[in-house]
């Protein structure tokens, strides 16, 4: 249902306002994590350039997140089924 939400948003949705970063607040300085919010809403509408210039490792967080997702998507339908 998140995911739905997500993808009917626009991408910009989440471009504006502040860093909620506790690190940067803090330090001053971007964490690797900075902009990952902002470049997964980006990569999931296929604005790929704008997604880049958030932070590169969303292209291996998506992946990852879709797979452990999925995983726990099946595993829950099974459940659901009486499967094992």
């Amino acid at each position: 249902m998140l995911a739905l939400a997500l993808v009917l948003l626009p991408a910009s949705f989440f471009d504006d306002g502040r860093s909620l970063c506790l690190f940067t607040a803090l330090s001053g300085y971007r964490c690797y994590a900075c902009g990952m919010t902002r470049a997964l809403m980006h990569l999931i509408h296929l604005d790929v350039a704008a997604a880049w210039r958030y932070n590169p490792l969303s292209f291996g967080v998506l992946p990852l997140l879709l797979f452990v997702t999925g995983r726990w998507y099946v595993r829950e339908v099974r459940w659901l089924l009486g499967c094992k």
